[in-house]
């Protein structure tokens, strides 16, 4: 088009000939040619445009230029969407190119309001006919209301994602199952989390049967939902999946499992984070990192949470070893706090670069039961909570290993351990009862579920 707005012909007869040419072009030269063919015939190429524009979006190292490609995608594949309600998923797959792009420049207002229209686009889509699911598209925005903290929208997005899912009969419905569970405890619904997790792991225990999963992953649930029961005070809920760990830990240490647990780290990695997540907590008006997935956090929060934020946290545990070597009364249960946070973030920090197998994360389990032991021995009342939670973090990092005899030794102490606990807590309720000191002390607060 010309500086006065007039269509430029000879202009459009050369990108015609450059598209219908057999020499290949690049992105860049792709993109100019449809522009300028489009400038007559706005509705050409429209697939074709847009695709070359998200994929020349994603070959630039410019932050800003790719997100001003990204905008130019989305109001293409707009203009498309109003003349073929079938361009619905075009437009899904440009909105999600422009989210990632305003999140990556910190843009997370615009960025989440991008994310609801391309649920508003999937649902559409859905009753269109275009698309099987009315989930379509809200992936995106599922997780984002998770970074804001507000976990029950994300709940109510990801429940029917994961149903969508199952009548699919998809083979990756653990991703949105798990989400939806961890959402579900972070807006305060313990029980249907716990009941969902219990759902997800006959599902999974009936796969790994049939040889189409993986019992290590089964012991990682139950790993999670140990750690769940246990924080909302479900006793029993606790100790009937802590059997059925030692149960699948001492039959698999008897004959390892056929499958090879390296292809399974991705589950390990979120459903180690997940135990952490109570504690792990962002600071007042900060994002908090949606640990149950990794493919749709925003990359600006990726480089905070694995990034600044992990080297932060690594100075403080190198400051807070030398404060407990002083004095560890004092500064043990804050060194192991921080040490586990620390810990957890590595997994996720090493899984995405994959080097040296397990190995590099070895050390941070051995030094979180070697700091648990030292405070065992110093304080029993606080010190077997944090032993039994350090031996148990370490009897998963075996089972990536494929070590279950060690797994299963470390698990089995951490059961010992807790067992102390209760009895130790028992045996002091009592002699308080006896003393007549117990109606004296306040109550103590009481969980929710």
């Amino acid at each position: 088009m010309t500086q006065s707005g007039r269509v430029d012909f000879d202009a459009v007869a050369r990108a015609q000939a450059q598209l219908l040419s057999s020499r290949r072009l690049t992105t860049r030269e792709l993109t100019a040619a449809y522009r300028t063919v489009r400038t007559a015939t706005p509705g050409a190429y429209a697939e074709q445009f847009v695709r070359a524009l998200i994929s020349g979006g994603y070959g630039t190292d410019d932050r800003e230029a790719r997100v001003v490609l990204w905008a130019e995608a989305v109001e293409a594949a707009r203009q498309a969407l109003e003349a073929d309600p079938r361009f619905a998923t075009l437009l899904v797959d440009a909105l999600k190119a422009y989210e990632w792009g305003l999140y990556d420049l910190g843009r997370r207002g615009e960025g989440l309001v991008v994310c609801e229209e391309m649920a508003l686009t999937g649902r559409r889509a859905y009753e269109a006919g275009v698309v099987h699911f009315p989930s379509y598209g809200s992936w995106e925005l599922a997780c984002k209301l998770a970074e804001e903290g507000r976990h029950r929208e994300a709940a109510a997005l990801l429940g029917p994602i994961t149903r969508d899912r199952l009548i699919e009969q998809s083979g990756t419905v653990f991703w949105p199952w798990i989400a939806w569970i961890a959402e579900l405890d972070a807006a305060d619904a313990g029980e249907a989390a716990r009941t969902e997790l219990r759902a997800l792991i006959e599902h999974d225990r009936a796969k790994a049967a049939t040889g189409k999963g993986a019992m290590a992953i089964v012991i990682w649930e139950l790993l999670l939902l140990v750690d769940m029961a246990r924080a909302h005070g479900c006793v029993e809920d606790t100790d009937a999946a802590a059997d059925q760990v030692e149960d699948l830990l001492a039959c698999l240490a008897g004959s390892a499992e056929a499958r090879n647990s390296s292809n399974l780290l991705s589950w390990w990695t979120v459903l180690a984070a997940l135990t952490g997540r109570r504690e792990d907590r962002p600071a007042p008006g900060e994002p908090e990192p949606p640990v149950f997935l990794d493919l749709f956090w925003s990359p600006d929060l990726m480089r905070t949470y694995l990034g600044v934020g992990r080297e932060r946290l690594e100075t403080e545990v190198n400051r807070l070893t030398e404060l407990a070597a002083d004095d560890p009364a004092e500064h043990l249960p804050h060194l192991i706090e921080t040490q586990r946070m620390l810990k957890l973030r590595s997994i996720k920090y090493w899984a995405r670069r994959r080097r040296q197998g397990e190995e590099p994360l070895r050390s941070y389990f051995d030094d979180g039961v070697g700091f648990a032991r030292h405070l065992n021995e110093l304080d029993g009342v606080h010190g077997r909570p944090a032993l039994s939670r350090a031996l148990a973090d370490r009897a998963g990092l075996s089972v990536a290993a494929n070590d279950y005899a060690v797994a299963l030794a470390d698990f089995r102490e951490a059961r010992q351990v807790i067992a102390e606990h209760a009895m130790s807590e028992a045996a002091a309720t009592a002699a308080a009862d006896r003393d007549g000191t117990r109606d004296r002390a306040p109550a103590p607060a009481r969980r929710s579920a």
